[in-house]
């Protein structure tokens, strides 16, 4: 029963901050479709690969800041898509497919829709309007201070 205890307060120790720390609201852009037509907010889209690894201290740092939650999840919809992924996207009326560009290399027909204009780079930032209408592009890794300053434009 002893070492119940301890291993009971072990985990309340490590698991109970974790309970409070605010989680990132993520979409797909079929939910966004549906959610704009309700409660219209502009959308950020972030899109990154695996490999990238400014796209990964994004994802450590600027989106578990608890500012830039909050702000995304009540200004905002957030939609984070790899680049790279196989999985077809229904957006628009229009699906959105992998396209391959040589041997185990391609990019996903929403990145080029997205960045029409800008160079395909990660991590790429992308700010849409509840029509879907392109905003503001931003192509760099962001901390949670110039993601701030980001989004007021």
């Amino acid at each position: 029963m002893k070492n119940f205890n301890k291993f009971f307060v072990l985990v309340l120790f490590f698991f109970i901050p974790q309970m409070n720390a605010q989680i990132l609201k993520k979409y797909r852009f079929e939910e966004v479709e549906q959610l704009v037509g309700q409660d219209p907010r502009p959308i950020v889209i972030f899109f990154y690969t695996d490999w990238c690894s400014y796209c990964k201290m994004m994802q450590r740092t600027t989106f578990r800041d608890k500012e830039i939650i909050n702000l995304l999840n009540t200004s905002y919809y957030f939609i984070e898509i790899n680049g790279e992924d196989k999985a077809a996207v229904f957006h628009l009326q229009k699906t959105f497919k992998y396209v391959p560009s040589g041997i185990n290399t391609g990019s996903h027909e929403i990145v080029n829709y997205y960045l029409k204009g800008h160079p395909k780079a990660y991590p790429s930032l992308v700010i849409l309007n509840a029509k879907f209408d392109r905003k503001t592009v931003r192509q760099s890794y962001l901390n949670s201070s110039d993601f701030r300053r980001f989004l007021s434009h």
